[in-house]
């Protein structure tokens, strides 16, 4: 299955097999996002999917694992998804605590002399 294609699944109390799925691959439309937030989102994918491309040499179309394996991965990746919620929670409760505003500063009228370094992202 490619980029232009999609499963249509079969009804929830049929038998699936591998057979069935991809039996089931139909060609979608490629989609242009005109939301900048799903623009964003889908251009995060892209760069996630060349990094694991360049990283380890596969795509998600390899056929080496097992479902076992796939459930695993994606619980180790659940669960650094927790960890990073649970800093997020931490860092903004030192933030309310220390009294701290998390507001977006106001630019004075004149406009802002910061940088941002698009390499970093950092805010000179």
């Amino acid at each position: 299955m490619n980029a232009a294609e999609v499963a249509v699944l079969p009804p929830k109390d049929s038998l699936v097999t591998k057979d069935s799925i991809v039996a089931s691959v139909r060609p979608i439309a490629t989609v242009v996002p005109s939301d900048s937030i799903v623009a964003s989102v889908v251009a995060s994918f892209q760069q996630r999917s060349e990094l694991g491309i360049k990283k380890y040499g596969v795509t998600l179309d390899r056929t080496d694992l097992g479902l076992i394996d796939w459930v695993q991965h994606t619980q180790e990746e659940l669960m650094d998804a927790v960890l990073y919620l649970e800093k997020l929670k931490k860092t903004l409760s030192l933030t309310q605590n220390e009294g701290t505003s998390l507001q977006r500063p106001t630019i004075p009228s004149g406009g802002c002399s910061c940088s941002v370094s698009k390499t970093e992202g950092n805010v000179q």
